[in-house]
This record gives C-alpha cells, sequence and structure tokens, in this order.
C-alpha cells in the first residue's frame, strides 16, 4: 500500500522524465530527409499513385490517388519522418490526413451507374521508409487506418490497411 502510494505522488515527475527524454531522443534523430519530391507507385490491394513533398526537413505532405475497380478516392496527408536507426536512409513516419473518393458497391463502372456514392474521412498513417544514398529511388511500408465518414454501409466505416510504396526521388 505504501508502495503505490509513493509511485503515485512521483508519477508526474516521472512523466516528465519520460516526456524530456522523447523529446530530446527526437531532436537528436531529426535529420533532412535524403529527398525533396518523390513520385511512384502504392500498391495495397489496388494500384495507387503517391506523391510526397518535404515542405521542412522532418515534415512532408503526401497525396495519394487510389484507383480501384469500383472507385476512385483521393487522400491528403501531413507526416512526421524521424530517424531513430543508425542505418542511413532509414526513417519511420507518422501523420494524419483526410480522404474524399467515389465508389459504386456494385461490380459496375461507378461513372455509369446510379449506385456511385461520395465518400469524406479521416485517416491515420505510420510506416517506414528506406531512401539508398546512391539511387533515386525509395521504398515505403506502412498501415494506414481509415474512417469514413459518409458514402459508406456500418460495416465499412473502418477500413485498415497496409502498403508497400515506391518512389523515384527528386533532390
Amino acid at each position: 500500500m505504501e508502495y503505490n502510494s509513493m509511485i503515485m505522488k512521483n508519477n508526474p515527475i516521472v512523466c516528465v522524465i519520460l516526456l524530456v527524454s522523447l523529446l530530446a531522443g527526437t531532436v537528436i534523430s531529426l535529420r533532412a530527409q535524403s529527398y525533396q519530391t518523390a513520385l511512384g507507385l502504392r500498391i495495397d490491394g489496388s494500384a495507387g499513385i503517391t506523391a510526397k513533398h518535404f515542405v521542412r526537413p522532418a515534415w512532408a505532405v503526401e497525396g495519394i490517388l487510389h484507383i480501384q475497380q469500383r472507385g476512385l478516392g483521393l487522400t491528403g496527408l501531413g507526416v512526421r519522418h524521424i530517424e531513430p536507426f543508425p542505418l542511413a536512409g532509414l526513417s519511420v513516419f507518422a501523420g494524419g490526413g483526410v480522404h474524399a473518393g467515389y465508389w459504386n458497391r456494385l461490380k459496375e463502372n461507378p461513372l455509369f451507374t446510379g449506385e456511385s456514392r461520395v465518400i469524406l474521412g479521416l485517416d491515420a498513417i505510420a510506416g517506414a521508409e528506406y531512401c539508398p544514398e546512391k539511387v533515386p529511388v525509395s521504398f515505403g511500408i506502412d498501415w494506414k487506418p481509415m474512417l469514413n465518414l459518409t458514402g459508406v454501409e456500418q460495416d465499412d466505416r473502418w477500413v485498415v490497411n497496409g502498403a508497400l510504396s515506391v518512389r523515384y526521388t527528386f533532390k
């Protein structure tokens, strides 16, 4: 009992120490990405086009055009990169954003039927990216949960996918 009350009294101090340690580690590991802009393919069960542009050394904006059999969508993300590992060119990232698109729940072309629906929603993303030093290509893997706010049935509100991305990089 006495031990638990001691932990509770010292808990704010422990939290501050942990927070300062995390922030210090993050600041130390922030480095400029080896490219400014990248354009390529994103494969996540369907094909997509991805473009990423660094607006600051550790911050990027990413746009994804999703192309599917029954529709298409556009996602905009803000992403923060850090390099916590000693391997040059390897970074991890996390961020969030929004998506919009349309799809057809029937297996027909959504442009020519009355069953098309507009979808709007929120996105999160986390993953890793590797950029070899001497090759103008980046390789990424990510996990991207989405919350559809409109245009879907209740069963399709939460969607989680993972993807592989390959992008050509521009300095």
